[in-house]
């Protein structure tokens, strides 16, 4: 069992776990700052730029289909379509992200 501030990560993303499996479906997503609103209710502090990385933690940890929709919210993935434009978006990123770094390269010749 994990111990000291481990404990109260620990307690805190299982409380967060459980709540974002109530929320099923893309037309139940909560936004990053419900998500801090929540957690500061039961007594812990996030800041709402932190929140991507502890859903994420959490989905990898938990293996829970958390999906997002963009800026939206996050929800708890119902159909395989949710999956799949979760992927998509994800992919999407990740060519952009990779076009600005080869951008960036450039410059370091």
């Amino acid at each position: 069992m994990p111990r000291g501030k481990n404990l109260d990560t620990f307690k805190r993303d299982t409380l967060l776990f459980n709540w974002l499996r109530e929320h099923k479906g893309e037309e139940n997503r909560v936004t990053s700052h419900e998500i801090q609103k929540f957690l500061f209710d039961n007594g812990y502090s996030i800041k709402r730029n932190n929140v991507g990385s502890v859903v994420n933690k959490i989905m990898i940890e938990r293996n829970a289909p958390i999906c997002f929709s963009n800026v939206k919210g996050y929800y708890w993935a119902t159909t395989r379509e949710e999956l799949e434009k979760t992927i998509s978006d994800l992919e999407s990123r990740r060519t952009a992200l990779q076009e600005h770094i080869d951008h960036l390269k450039g410059f370091m010749i």
